[in-house]
């Protein structure tokens, strides 16, 4: 069972958004993860090669894919020396009708290995969605990384843990401005970023911040569809696709920023 270990591991960063987990083969040669948060406030969609992934069946599901990575990283000791080096080995055990009943991570070093219980179908949540069209993109900018991690501690240093005022976005002529405050204190922040090509028509619009929290650190491109869905695409140079969507807040609080 041959797996990218890039895959494995941004799938694990991708987990706090949700731990039950389907991968599907597609007829394009395609492996396609979708998920979405408990409260539909942030979904995304993965897709890979097959060989990224090589698993027997058509389909394999995780009940909690923490779980699973955490015994697999158990194994995961790369060293220069070869004595020393120990990589994750995948096998699995099927059911009478070919799909993965337990993937059995093992040790390349020593005789050990754990036994990963995979969930039969109907088993986990799914969600119904498979690509989400937006169809009336205002504006678009691309983030490094470093602008990511910056925005996502400037959250975590004004809000509370249960802050629920939200991030606000407002585009208006070359200039895009996120915004937040803490209403228990009313420390607030904002910061400019210039736009490449400026809005048709100004618009202000609030997301839970879980939206931003959440995203593995990465470089995006954003796309913000001013009915109230923003689209992170995380650029990368290997053939997997990411693309995470972030809704607008469903009931907007007070917020003067």
């Amino acid at each position: 069972m041959n797996y990218n270990i890039e895959l494995l591991d941004l799938v694990s960063k991708l987990s706090p958004i949700q731990q039950q987990l389907k991968f599907v083969k597609e007829q394009d040669c395609s492996i396609v993860l979708v998920a979405q948060e408990v409260t539909k406030k942030i979904v995304y969609r993965l897709s890979c090669p097959w060989e990224y992934f090589e698993f027997p069946g058509k389909a394999v599901r995780f009940f909690e894919y923490k779980k699973f990575k955490s015994f697999f990283d158990i194994f995961n000791n790369p060293d220069k020396n070869k004595e020393l080096n120990e990589v994750p080995v995948l096998d699995t055990s099927l059911t009478d009708e070919g799909e993965v009943h337990d993937i059995i991570i093992k040790s390349s070093k020593s005789n050990q290995q754990f036994t990963y219980r995979t969930a039969a179908d109907g088993m986990i949540d799914e969600p119904k969605f498979s690509n989400v069209d937006l169809q009336n993109p205002a504006t678009s900018l691309n983030f490094t990384k470093a602008q990511i991690d910056h925005l996502q501690k400037m959250i975590g240093l004004i809000q509370e843990r249960t802050e629920k005022s939200g991030i606000k976005f407002t585009g208006k002529g070359n200039k895009l401005i996120i915004s937040f405050v803490c209403l228990a204190t009313s420390n607030s922040y904002k910061i400019e970023y210039d736009l490449p090509v400026p809005v048709t028509q100004d618009f202000t619009f609030t997301t839970d911040k879980e939206g931003i929290l959440l995203l593995p650190s990465a470089e995006y491109k954003m796309v913000i569809d001013p009915r109230g869905l923003i689209n992170f695409h995380m650029m990368r140079d290997d053939q997997i696709k990411l693309d995470l969507y972030v809704s607008r807040q469903r009931v907007q609080a007070a917020c003067r920023v």
